[in-house]
């Protein structure tokens, strides 16, 4: 069938393209997908005119596997001079504005505390609003009663494109932090914690933005094991997810318990204070 649709402009975190009557042209930028950490360097030193653009003939070559930039120079310079005005009318310039906060982490909208108290039914809480776990330093202290072999979602910050989640397993304490897919980082105590009152510590440090993590578990002062995340998210996992307590809504965090969605706990969670150090 003939298509519907004759020209779309598209930009990605300064990775773009434009398609018109059949032509596709485009570009990648500096933020590479499989590098969740995208060095801020590179961003740094990135010059948008340096760009190397492609020209495809989608009618013949859907899969864009044959680059005619260099065979037909005006049409791609006709394309790239479209990009602009489309880019200018839906209010995309200047390109590459959203790279910012790669660059400068600290200027990401985020909560101003630093201590939070939070109840056992804590429930869709934002990220931009909830506390930083995957990002900074932190000390996250739970005080809640667990039965023989519990199970389930103690607490999740973020969803299946990324975050981090601790839970229970058959009595056995477990973590995740999933960075963009490309990495998962998982824990899993060795003994199980038994049936009765415990205190879990789940200490986080994180000299730098994106720099590695070391995660360590205690449960009631005696270590439990420890993660190191060999690289973490500089700034937010989502922007759309939240942060929950005993259990993990919206789209899972772990792919360990998606088919059980949300993994409700099977204990009961006091409280969980949260301290960003």
């Amino acid at each position: 069938a003939p298509t519907q649709n004759t020209e779309q402009f598209f930009d990605n975190f300064a990775s773009r393209g434009i398609y018109k009557d059949g032509w596709m042209a485009c570009t990648l930028g500096p933020s590479l997908p499989w590098d969740p950490a995208n060095n801020p360097a590179r961003i740094k030193a990135w010059d948008a005119a340096s760009d190397q653009w492609e020209l495809y003939d989608l009618s013949q070559d859907f899969s864009q596997a044959n680059d005619l930039a260099a065979e037909f120079p005006d049409k791609l310079t006709e394309l790239k001079a479209r990009f602009l005005e489309l880019a200018d009318d839906n209010k995309d310039l200047p390109i590459g504005g959203a790279l910012w906060t790669r660059i400068h982490p600290e200027d990401v909208i985020a909560t101003p505390y630093t201590k939070w108290k939070f109840t056992g039914n804590t429930r869709r809480m934002p990220e931009f609003t909830a506390p930083g776990l995957g990002k900074k330093s932190n000390t996250l202290v739970m005080d809640l009663e667990v039965g023989d072999s519990a199970s389930g979602v103690l607490y999740a910050l973020g969803g299946a494109s990324a975050g981090l989640t601790c839970y229970m397993e058959d009595g056995h304490l477990c973590f995740e932090y999933n960075l963009f897919i490309v990495e998962r980082y998982k824990f899993k105590s060795e003994a199980k914690i038994p049936a009765g009152q415990h205190q879990i510590e789940v200490k986080t440090t994180i000299p730098r933005p994106g720099a590695a993590a070391t995660i360590v578990f205690t449960v009631d002062g005696k270590p439990m094991g420890e993660l190191t995340a060999k690289r973490t998210a500089p700034a937010a996992f989502t922007a759309s997810e939240t942060f929950d307590v005993g259990l993990d809504l919206g789209s899972t965090v772990s792919e360990a318990y998606s088919e059980r969605r949300p993994f409700k706990f099977d204990g009961k969670i006091k409280t969980v204070n949260v301290e960003m150090n």
